[in-house]
């Protein structure tokens, strides 16, 4: 599954006023599909269609308190986009997500513990773990994603086609106001 799932090339075509038999442009639109979908995800950190990701718990061994979280700006990023290393763990920003394994260099599994809060979902691990994560949306549940997201691509899409010889790298701002409600990465 990948992101011309979400927003199928016959769809990107009508939005953007393409005549959905010239297939001139397909190869073009259909890599905007891709990016527009890369930059909502991004922004927000939610994944729009089912992945594995894997990230890894990084951390010296020293002892924090289980609700301890760094303020703001403190912490680095490990793995995937919209993970951050804490003393003792990561925060998950990524949404939706399932753990499918967390385990050692030896490839045994660990034990782990997790405290969902509002934005974000803390994952405790011993140090040096690998932590896979099942992200998205499956197939069946498509139909669950925000129409604000696709929405929102579809913007990016106009904007990056009508523009294809100069467009600019920032996100622009009305697809910023659509998305804003749904970051969960505060930095």
């Amino acid at each position: 599954m990948d992101a011309l799932d979400i927003i199928s090339l016959a769809t990107a075509k009508n939005w953007i006023s393409v005549d959905v038999t010239d297939t001139q442009w397909d190869t073009d639109i259909q890599r905007l599909i891709k990016t527009a979908v890369d930059r909502v995800e991004r922004y927000t950190s939610w994944r729009l269609y089912q992945r594995t990701e894997t990230v890894y718990n990084r951390q010296q061994p020293y002892y924090s308190p289980a609700n301890y979280f760094p303020p703001a700006g403190l912490g680095e990023w490990h793995g995937s986009t919209g993970v951050r290393s804490i003393p003792g763990g990561l925060s998950i920003y990524l949404y939706p997500f399932t753990i499918t394994s967390v385990k050692d260099s030896a490839d045994a599994d660990v034990t782990y513990t997790t405290a969902i809060q509002p934005l974000k979902t803390l994952l405790y691990a011993a140090p040096n773990s690998v932590i896979n994560l099942q992200t998205g949306f499956a197939t069946g549940d498509i139909t669950k994603i925000p129409q604000t997201f696709i929405d929102a691509a579809l913007k990016l899409i106009t904007d990056m086609f009508e523009n294809r010889d100069n467009y600019t790298t920032s996100m622009p701002t009305e697809v910023q106001y659509m998305l804003n409600q749904y970051r969960r990465a505060l930095i």
